[in-house]
């Protein structure tokens, strides 16, 4: 939808629906009883485009949750395919990262979208927190990081790309 939640305009249908049934009640016109339908049908319209369009936020959302996951199958070109193809600097780093801390399991504890469509080509930030347990390729002991990382993307041909990731925070990456 153009707007992130419809539940808002959906609850306030849905009343006024209601509102325009009580009015017909106590009045007995019909063009209330038909306003009131009309009301509640487009509240039902609403809730079901909301369910049925994805805003560019909500597949943000959903992106990195789905890229975490791939990362604890280690079906690592899942994520390579969400990079931009021009930064070969960016996957050489995230391969070196991934065989450094061979990454067992990855949670995402906080994720902010910011969208900015007003730019050409739409553009997002995204930060998020993730820790990561891993089995270090220098010591077989697991361990957990904790990353606070930014994430910029561009709407590509209408793929979402990564175009840089950096740690935020000076303790980014060490191992606790």
């Amino acid at each position: 939808m153009l707007y992130e939640s419809s539940w808002p305009l959906v609850v306030i249908c849905l009343l006024g629906g209601i509102f325009f049934f009580y009015l017909w009640m106590q009045t007995q016109q019909t063009f209330l009883l038909g306003l009131s339908i009309l009301v509640c049908a487009g509240a039902g319209g609403v809730a079901v485009l909301d369910y049925v369009v994805e805003t560019d936020r909500e597949h943000l959302q959903t992106l990195f949750p789905r890229l975490a996951r791939a990362v604890e199958r280690q079906e690592y070109e899942a994520v390579f395919a969400v990079l931009d193809p021009h930064l070969y600097q960016l996957r050489e780093d995230i391969e070196k990262v991934i065989e450094q801390t061979q990454p067992e399991r990855v949670l995402i504890t906080y994720c902010d979208v910011a969208v900015d469509d007003a730019n050409e080509p739409p553009s997002a930030i995204v930060d998020i927190v993730v820790r990561v347990a891993t089995s270090s390729s220098k010591s077989h002991m697991p361990r957990d990081i904790l990353a606070d990382i930014r994430v910029l993307l561009q709407k590509k041909s209408g793929i979402w790309r990564i175009i840089d990731a950096d740690g935020r925070r000076p303790d980014f990456g060490r191992q606790r």
